[in-house]
């Protein structure tokens, strides 16, 4: 069978999103192989649960953070697991006993971005080296992962993140339905205020809105997202005097977060660690122009000077000249716009992520496709 192991499924994030991409697709590839696939997620709800990704569909169980629990039925699987993925470098250290219970078990371990920056625990890093590949989101999360945590004769795959099937659909081929709004140099940022992400650059946006203001006298920032950072970055915009063109939307739904999309006018996230960025190919899609950090994996998503514009993070000055250059020229805005979907579409649908993973593991030798029945004459 195959064995799949997830931190969690069902809460907000790009990693858990990329989480639900992969176990849709190892239940399909299981249905199509003949063979059973059991999904475990620690932190989930105790019990059985089942995900929907636009067309496909997967059950998975629960733990209910009882690790003691999750570890056991994942060693009970491991002996009829032909294969088994672990879904972060955190879980990495399964690798150990499934492979003591299971040598011939083919081990695939995905990376995002810090997760696998910083130096794991000789355990986890045990467990990546016996990995059979090690699955990454971004070519900078594979070359960092590799320096630290030793893996220079690790079999690396790419495998980018997607957008939702839902969200890819919505606007289909029309992309002049997502651009042409009523322009109110407006400057939008989805994250989560986290006082352990500020690395994100909400407060370097915060920041540059009173040199953009004396430019451009109607510019307002919208922050989606929630945290305990939200105190303190309201408290910067008031000392900066910029409080009411600031507004901080918290959590919204997916509806409402459609809406702040195509009301923006550039989407900015000057970020200096992300390991992807999900909120990009979801700017893109509405057809709106990147302001990104020249970090990680952000220039593999942003290419700089045809969908948006690269920044140093905490750079300030140039921070303010890209967004005024942007909020100041329509045509460079839709131009960029497009170029971002048409990148997105290119690229990151979820039709590709399921067709490159599929093959990262139909590569093994150990999984093969049954034959198509031969057509009727």
């Amino acid at each position: 069978m195959i064995l799949a192991h997830y931190t969690e499924l069902r809460s907000a994030g790009g990693m858990q999103r990329m989480n639900r991409h992969c176990a849709v697709v190892l239940a399909e590839l299981g249905r199509d192989l003949g063979i059973p696939c059991r999904i475990l997620s620690l932190n989930d709800a105790a019990g059985q649960h089942e995900l929907r990704v636009g067309t496909l569909s997967a059950p998975f169980e629960g733990f209910g953070r009882n690790k003691l629990k999750f570890v056991s039925a994942s060693v009970r699987g491991a002996r009829s697991a032909a294969i088994t993925c672990i879904g972060h470098p955190a879980l990495a250290p399964l690798a150990i006993p499934l492979k003591m219970l299971n040598p011939a078990i083919r081990c695939w371990i995905h990376i995002y971005g810090v997760d696998a920056w910083r130096r794991l625990p000789y355990a986890a890093r045990h467990g990546l080296h016996l990995a059979t590949g090690i699955i990454s989101i971004s070519r900078y999360t594979s070359e960092r992962a590799s320096k630290v945590q030793s893996l220079q004769d690790a079999a690396f795959h790419l495998l980018p993140c997607a957008l939702d099937p839902g969200m890819a659909g919505k606007n289909g081929d029309k992309r002049w339905e997502t651009l042409g709004e009523v322009s109110n140099q407006r400057l939008l940022t989805v994250a989560r205020l986290a006082s352990n992400e500020r690395y994100k650059g909400i407060e370097d946006v915060i920041r540059a809105l009173p040199h953009i203001a004396a430019r451009f006298p109607s510019v307002c920032y919208d922050v989606v997202g929630d945290g305990d950072d939200r105190s303190r970055l309201e408290a910067l915009a008031t000392s900066l005097g910029v409080r009411d063109r600031v507004h901080f939307a918290g959590w919204v739904t997916e509806q409402d977060l459609a809406s702040h999309y195509r009301q923006c006018d550039v989407f900015v996230m000057p970020s200096r660690n992300e390991g992807f960025g999900i909120v990009f190919l979801e700017a893109m899609q509405f057809g709106k122009p990147i302001v990104a950090g020249r970090h990680g994996g952000s220039p593999e998503v942003v290419e700089d000077g045809e969908c948006g514009f690269l920044v140093e993070n905490g750079a300030i000055d140039e921070l303010t000249s890209c967004l005024c250059r942007l909020l100041g020229d329509d045509d460079l805005r839709t131009r960029m716009g497009l170029a971002g979907f048409d990148r997105v579409m290119n690229l990151f649908t979820f039709g590709q992520f399921r067709q490159r993973l599929r093959e990262i593991l139909l590569s093994d030798s150990t999984l093969r496709l049954p034959p198509e029945d031969p057509p009727r004459s």
